[in-house]
């Protein structure tokens, strides 16, 4: 088995001898980046060549190769995104190229929303965020297992039908109506998979019920189809991904985008299997050998409260008299410590609700999380990802549970070989 490493294809062209690299994925901030430099000897024309290609602005798709050549290869998308920047050095040894870039979140994190854009409206959020995003023929997809599938590669190593059967849970269907030609005509027409499945049916809530219980939100893939939205004005110079992330938040959404470019509109899950194993032993286990090369815990109350109220819509001086408010608690804290948010866009006593409780979690997800860096970039049969659940079993930190992971790092270098680090929270670290 080996350890993986990085393909990019520019412009159509595979290169893979890279020296060096960096690929980031992270669910909590936008605009994943990548780096690479490789070192060209011999002839100057193939040289000249190579840099003609890998020029500022193209297309690149990264991927990850495990057992390379092998019959059991692996190669699972990561990224879709451009050069963002090129440095060619040459002299009479060769030449050194560094490229450098980020995924198709750029383009929402660098471009302010025009001022003409949005207006009073009544149209389903996600038909808006359609909206922002076409210029750049940006894709939203609210399956957020099929993305997940792609980057640890399971798509091309899984049983297709156990693969919906994950899909159908994640998307709040039953498995035995779901296939993919329904989630495509879905996606065509622009209406909730629910209703392309068609009438309610015990199973269909039942299925519905179980996909609210485990995400992050509350909500199924049909219900966010669903979500109206009543007033979006962008403020000037709010940049496109601040302005629909602002609004996300209102509806308990989180925005990422997945290897294959599209802009994913979901949450975290927690009811899905573990798909990894992070394996810390004080005596390696030859059957099971440690893959663990450094790991730290952090835990911290600091940023935390043990109440977050939360006041909305109000035309009186004193924001205590709204209407829509709503209270917050963490009882783990062993000492009061309150918040108080006065919200202007929260409109109803569910939306002061969700925001209260976003609050809280959101300083609570600081309060223990883990960093480790592994061998490779996987487990020989999938690729390590982000928005997948992790079974640790560590004797050095005494951690022996399923946790979460939000960010992960693909790197290489001559002197420290090739890794992957992970940072986790746990399960329902996250709520929206």
């Amino acid at each position: 088995m080996t350890t993986g490493a990085l393909q990019l294809e520019i412009a159509g062209e595979r290169i893979e001898t890279w020296a060096s690299y960096r690929v980031s994925s992270s669910m909590l901030t936008p605009a994943d980046d990548w780096s690479a430099s490789l070192f060209v000897r011999g002839d100057a024309q193939a040289r000249a060549l190579l840099a003609s290609y890998v020029r500022v602005g193209e297309p690149v798709k990264a991927y990850i190769v495990q057992n390379h050549g092998q019959p059991d290869e692996l190669r699972a998308l990561q990224l879709t995104g451009f050069v963002e920047t090129r440095d060619v050095a040459n002299d009479i040894n060769g030449t050194r190229i560094s490229v450098s870039g980020r995924d198709l979140a750029a383009h929402l994190a660098d471009s302010c929303v025009p001022m003409d854009a949005v207006r009073q409206t009544g149209e389903n959020f996600v038909d808006l965020v359609r909206a922002l995003v076409a210029p750049w023929r940006i894709e939203v997809w609210l399956d957020a297992a099929a993305s997940r599938h792609i980057a640890t590669g399971q798509v091309t190593t899984t049983a297709e039908g156990r693969l919906a059967r994950q899909r159908a849970r994640r998307l709040g269907v039953p498995a035995g109506t779901f296939n993919r030609a329904q989630m495509d005509r879905a996606t065509r027409e622009r209406v909730p998979i629910d209703e392309v499945l068609g009438a309610p049916t015990p199973a269909a809530e039942r299925a519905a019920r179980r996909a609210r219980k485990g995400a992050a939100n509350a909500l199924t893939a049909s219900d966010i189809q669903r979500i109206k939205i009543a007033e979006a004005m962008p403020q000037a110079g709010e940049v496109v991904w601040e302005f629909l992330e602002r609004h996300a938040r209102r509806f308990g959404l989180m925005m990422w985008f997945d290897p294959e470019g599209r802009l994913v509109i979901s949450s975290p899950n927690y009811d899905q299997p573990p798909t990894f194993r992070i394996v810390r032993r004080l005596a390696s286990d030859p059957q099971e050998p440690n893959n663990v090369l450094a790991g730290s815990e952090q835990t911290n109350m600091r940023d935390r409260y043990s109440k977050v109220t939360v006041f909305g819509k109000t035309g009186a001086r004193d924001a205590s008299r709204s209407k829509f408010s709503f209270a917050a608690t963490d009882s783990t804290l062993p000492f009061p410590k309150e918040l108080v948010v006065h919200d202007q866009s929260v409109r109803s006593r569910e939306e002061a609700k969700r925001a209260a409780t976003r609050e809280l979690y959101k300083f609570r997800a600081n309060a223990h999380v883990l960093d480790y860096t592994l061998r490779g970039h996987g487990d020989g049969s999938h690729v390590f990802a982000t928005d997948a659940t992790y079974e640790i079993h560590d004797e050095v930190l005494g951690i022996y549970d399923t946790w979460y992971c939000v960010e992960r790092t693909f790197s290489c270098s001559r002197d420290q070989g090739t890794s992957t680090t992970l940072r986790l929270l746990p399960l329902g670290a996250l709520q929206l």
